[in-house]
């Protein structure tokens, strides 16, 4: 039995969890940030645990945003996905007009921007398509009209436009 609670007690300290050992849920105005990082207001120790109230949906590891957050009207309706890695944005962000209707689809990596940004018209067409590495603009950019036909290209290499 000892032998059993031993080996529980080194996985937990090996792997630990995410989130305070209270597995702390909170309203996101519970929280105040610092420096990119959250701490539950009266205390000096950065929060781990996971908010979750009418707006934002989310988790939080040693203060930092981590994993998928979502933000959504009072009514339920989702306003934004995104995902952190470490309190950066990483992976695909959506953000929303309205229900099932795209605002904009942006690509992150660690923090910056890395792949394509689309912005779209309010009738859900795309709207305006462009390339990032590494934060900078660099590829291809595109806009289109209401209907979807191609009204402009260029060319951005290290954030210079190069072509049209």
């Amino acid at each position: 039995m000892i032998k059993i609670l031993l080996t529980a007690l080194v996985i937990n300290l090996n792997f630990g969890t995410p989130f305070s050992s209270s597995g702390d849920t909170v309203a996101f105005y519970d929280l105040i940030s610092q420096n990119g990082v959250f701490y539950l207001k009266g205390t000096s120790e950065p929060f781990s645990g996971i908010i979750d109230d009418i707006h934002y949906s989310g988790r939080v590891k040693l203060g930092r945003q981590e994993g998928e957050w979502t933000t959504t009207r009072p009514d339920g309706q989702l306003l934004s996905r995104r995902y952190y890695l470490n309190g950066k944005k990483h992976g695909i962000e959506l953000i929303y007009l309205s229900p099932g209707k795209l605002s904009s689809k942006t690509r992150w990596n660690r923090g910056k921007k890395d792949g394509f940004q689309e912005l779209y018209h309010l009738n859900g067409e795309l709207f305006h398509r462009t390339q990032f590495k590494k934060g900078v603009q660099d590829g291809v950019f595109e806009s289109f009209d209401q209907n979807g036909l191609l009204i402009w290209r260029g060319f951005f290499k290290d954030g210079e436009i190069v072509a049209e």
